[in-house]
């Protein structure tokens, strides 16, 4: 008779603590890689306000609205007379959409990110827009085509980010607000399709596996 081997009871306990181990610090590094990801996201979105104070500051106008930008900036498009010099962000399109023709002049939110990189105040970029830490888009608009700002939140302006999972949008709204996609400052609508909201769309409670359009206003 050949003796069987295998694993004492000692030796399953120590296996089964060893995975339990390993399977903790897995979960444990992938929260922190979350964390930092929702901080940076919320950080990139405060970025955008202090881009706009900055901006102002030194060219007393608003970037993308400011219609004498050209005679201020090097290399700088201003905005139309006819729109621009209200000190909104609002132009013809939605905070997402660019021209695959160059800047415009009626776009306002295209303009905002030319005026700001072109004044050194934010890093230049291949597209007329901006792009979030999980390649969503960032922008800034004070018009109504995003989700729904809930009542009672004043600003002029409002910044969205999109393409945010809802683990991560609801992250980002713990950090800043009170983690409640339909109420307070930071307020965010799923989107379909991986396409970012930019039609007024009432704000939509957070489901984990599904993607969202957060905002947030000043």
């Amino acid at each position: 008779m050949k003796n069987q081997a295998g694993l004492t009871l000692f030796e399953t306990m120590v296996v089964l603590a060893i995975v339990g181990f390993v399977l903790a610090s897995t979960i444990s590094v992938n929260q922190l890689i979350e964390r930092s990801t929702s901080k940076t996201l919320v950080r990139e979105m405060q970025e955008v306000k202090h881009m706009l104070y900055a901006y102002r500051e030194r060219y007393g106008a608003i970037p993308g609205d400011d219609t004498s930008a050209a005679k201020k900036i090097t290399g700088a498009t201003s905005a139309d007379e006819d729109l621009g010099g209200n000190a909104l962000i609002d132009g013809t399109d939605a905070w997402n959409m660019r021209s695959v023709s160059g800047i415009s002049s009626k776009r306002e939110n295209e303009l905002f990110w030319q005026h700001v990189r072109k004044a050194g105040l934010a890093k230049e970029e291949q597209y007329n827009l901006a792009h979030n830490a999980v390649g969503g888009i960032l922008g800034i608009t004070s018009n109504d085509k995003i989700p729904t700002r809930p009542a009672g939140v004043p600003g002029l302006y409002n910044v969205c980010s999109s393409r945010i999972s809802g683990t991560l949008a609801r992250s980002m709204d713990e950090e800043v607000d009170d983690g409640d996609a339909t109420t307070g400052v930071m307020w965010a609508a799923m989107e379909t399709e991986a396409v970012s909201v930019n039609t007024p769309t009432a704000p939509t409670p957070y489901v984990n596996e599904k993607r969202y359009t957060v905002c947030t206003a000043f």
